[in-house]
């Protein structure tokens, strides 16, 4: 794995909960492919990992394109950005039409899992919407 600041965070995200399974991708194959694969209380989800200040999380064409992509077949993906400026984590959404903040929690151990029961609970509820 390289040495960007979101390896960090991600390390720090699988290590918050060991009962979450939380798996890293790393592909030069897929461009746009989010960073990580999620399994959190049963709901399934990608997570894209950012260490940003920036007002559109920092991601890539490709990473928007992939994203948008996934959530037209009904599949469920998540930006998890720390905010430098603020010393917080908040997690996102992409839409058609732009991005939608979901949640803020503390930069910490109960942070990371409050925003990840968060995101679970999110696709739970997709789920029962579609039954």
């Amino acid at each position: 794995m390289s040495r960007k600041p979101e390896n960090q965070l991600i390390k720090r995200v699988k290590n918050a909960n060991k009962n979450n399974y939380i798996q890293s991708i790393e592909t030069y194959t897929t461009l746009g492919c989010a960073d990580c694969f999620c399994v959190v209380n049963g709901s399934s989800f990608w997570l894209e990992f950012k260490h940003t200040n920036a007002k559109n999380l920092g991601l890539s064409k490709y990473q928007v394109a992939w994203q948008l992509k996934l959530i037209k077949h009904g599949g469920h993906v998540f930006n998890l950005v720390k905010v430098l400026s603020q010393r917080c984590l908040k997690t996102y959404s992409l839409e058609p039409l732009g991005v939608r903040l979901i949640a803020t929690a503390n930069d910490n151990d109960t942070g990371i899992n409050q925003l990840l029961n968060g995101l679970s609970d999110i696709v739970r509820n997709c789920a029962k919407q579609s039954h």
